[in-house]
């Protein structure tokens, strides 16, 4: 959360474990300067943690530290490291800023465990997942009900819900999640979590004055997340400030390639293809069709459109792949939700796509 210092999100940091990597590499991949590393471990109520910050070009250890606390002393080791890390990175800097990377949500343990086991459970993105995922939100705010984050991760999982077709009331999924949305924001206003999923409920609804305003608010209490990068990228390149938006789109693909809960970069590529797209770059989204393994219905008829409005020859194969991967879509829904904040255009888009598919 603080503006100086870039880092890098936390799945690239656990791909990087998961995978191996040798540091030489990790470094090269993302230009890293510095890097922290270290070891947790539980004993009964105790928590036994070292960690270390070194220099990643000559191996330099800047600082290191060893704890040995009560497990319930969690957050107060979290804002100690934090605060070590940034006055060694960058000195000292207004207390302001550093109270804003405090993350105590709950003096609650229980309601703690049972938030972050929702929040596990919500990226594995299935029927079953999501169901257990509110349960266990549902019991993080029993817990505590003046648990911000547990209503704006609930909202999340409900979103999900909504998004991937697992509860069936649609009208009641919707009110549950502003109800729950709303609730986190009353709880904690500096809760970035919270505004970063209004933007994006305000963007599906397409009122961009709204998705402004709680992107805007939340890139404000966390400009390093690169998931608040991404929607308010998204939101930015849909109201004409081009320029701005892309180059956080760039920055959350360059943090975050790969979310959470994905397999490969094609989310975080679709949103750049968008917004060269709007911007009229075919180089850009020539660059960007090829890399997609996947190919969307948003990529895939932008695309088109780009190609022939810069008279390229649309013989490729994404192209072939497309006209029956999508030929049974509800093609004006699908161009709906490409939230391009332009009547016209979205009506061309969706006779090109009847052109092509229908």
């Amino acid at each position: 959360m603080i503006k100086e210092i870039e880092i890098l999100s936390r799945q690239s940091c656990f791909d990087f474990r998961d995978k191996n990597y040798s540091i030489e590499k990790f470094k090269h991949e993302f230009d890293l300067d510095y890097i922290v590393s270290g070891s947790i471990r539980v004993v009964g109520d105790r928590l036994r943690i070292s960690v270390e910050l070194s220099e990643i070009s000559d191996g330099n250890v800047i600082w290191a530290s060893k704890y040995d606390r009560v497990k319930e002393d969690i957050f107060d080791i979290q804002d100690e490291i934090v605060r070590k890390i940034t006055i060694s990175l960058i000195g000292e800097i207004e207390l302001s800023s550093l109270e804003r990377a405090k993350r105590k949500p709950t003096e609650n343990m229980n309601s703690y465990e049972c938030l972050l086991k929702g929040k596990e459970l919500h990226h594995r993105f299935t029927k079953k997942d999501n169901e257990e995922s509110l349960l266990a939100l549902d019991a993080s705010i029993k817990a505590d009900n003046k648990n911000s984050q547990a209503y704006a991760w609930k909202a999340c999982a409900l979103g999900q819900a909504y998004g991937r077709g697992y509860q069936d009331d649609t009208d009641k999924l919707i009110s549950e999640i502003m109800d729950n949305i709303n609730k986190a924001v009353e709880l904690n206003n500096n809760d970035f979590e919270a505004h970063r999923m209004l933007a994006e409920v305000h963007l599906s609804l397409h009122d961009f004055e709204k998705a402004l305003d709680h992107g805007s608010k939340a890139f404000q209490l966390n400009p390093n997340d690169p998931r608040v990068s991404s929607v308010y990228g998204e939101i930015l390149i849909r109201i004409d400030k081009l320029d701005d938006g892309i180059l956080l789109l760039e920055k959350a693909y360059e943090l975050d390639p790969v979310p959470q809960g994905q397999s490969t970069s094609d989310r975080r590529l679709c949103a750049l293809l968008t917004g060269y797209y709007l911007a009229n770059d075919f180089e850009k989204c020539d660059e960007l069709i090829n890399k997609i393994v996947d190919i969307d219905f948003k990529s895939w008829l932008l695309s088109i459109d780009i190609f022939e409005k810069n008279d390229k020859d649309l013989n490729k194969s994404w192209f072939t792949k497309g006209l029956t991967k999508f030929n049974d879509l509800d093609i004006s829904l699908e161009v709906d939700r490409f939230h391009l904040n332009n009547e016209t255009l979205t009506n061309s888009l969706v006779k090109k796509a009847e052109n092509y598919i229908s």
